[in-house]
């Protein structure tokens, strides 16, 4: 681990926004949270990346997981559907003109977003 600027350590998954080799390409920051998706006490990195894929890392860089998308991502979101700390996490991910959700990182919802009119002024 590498220490912050304040002299305390950093935490190792925090590495992999530096690491060439880990391969992640997220099209913006807003595709990348961390959770603890297994409700273990272990913390993971959510990576939804370029090449449609939604990527889970443990804090020792592992790559725990690797769910293909339809289309490039915009925005993921790790999130607890209740307070009961022993369910697992749900990620939602907007890709294209929809939004996934897994639980257990395995699909479970998809929300498609209705159509809007092109207002004729503009």
């Amino acid at each position: 681990m590498q220490a912050g600027s304040d002299g305390t350590k950093a935490p190792s998954w925090l590495n992999a926004v530096f690491d060439p080799l880990a391969n992640l390409v997220a099209p913006s920051s807003s595709c990348v949270d961390g959770l603890d998706i297994k409700s273990d006490g272990d913390y993971r990195i959510v990576v939804a990346c370029e090449d449609k894929k939604l990527r889970v890392l443990n804090a020792r860089m592992v790559l725990e997981k690797v769910v293909n998308l339809i289309d490039v991502p915009t925005s993921c979101c790790a999130y607890r559907t209740d307070d009961n700390p022993g369910t697992a996490a749900a990620v939602a991910v907007a890709s294209g003109s929809f939004v996934f959700v897994y639980r257990n990182l395995k699909p479970f919802f998809k929300f498609q977003l209705p159509a809007r009119m092109v207002d004729s002024s503009e």
